[in-house]
């Protein structure tokens, strides 16, 4: 190896910034597997956050998580609603789920998407809106 990639390679520092260039799945999955540094640097206050387990304190627009949108379409539809079709009511919609085919990593109690935030930085509060349909009308 070169002295300057040496140098590189061995800065946790320098590491750490070029991670932040990655995809936040190559970053998740593929980098802590490269080596124990990197897996250590991948834990990094910066790195959390871009991967969304930890808040970011900044005073930027909300950023919804692109991977949690990517894997449960249906809760980020456009204006918090959502269409019969896409919801995961029904088997014919589950399957329908990008995560449908690995349903167990998704099942873990330890999987790490259920420690994810879901828009950083984090929503102060949570509103919960239920639309019943029935022969009454909607409620």
């Amino acid at each position: 190896m070169s002295t300057a990639r040496d140098a590189v390679v061995s800065s946790p520092e320098l590491v750490e910034l070029i991670l932040t260039c990655l995809p936040m799945r190559d970053l998740l999955v593929a980098a802590p597997r490269v080596s124990k540094m990197w897996n250590a640097i991948t834990l990094t206050r910066t790195l959390q956050r871009i991967l969304f387990f930890r808040p970011d304190p900044s005073d930027r627009r909300p950023l919804r998580n692109p991977l949690l949108m990517e894997l449960f379409p249906p809760f980020f539809a456009p204006g918090g609603s959502h269409s019969r079709s896409s919801w995961p009511g029904g088997a014919k919609s589950i399957a329908k789920m990008p995560w449908a085919n690995a349903p167990e990593a998704f099942r873990r109690p330890d999987a790490s998407w259920r420690r994810m935030l879901v828009v950083q930085p984090p929503a102060p509060t949570l509103i919960v809106k239920h639309i019943s349909h029935a022969r009454g009308g909607d409620f």
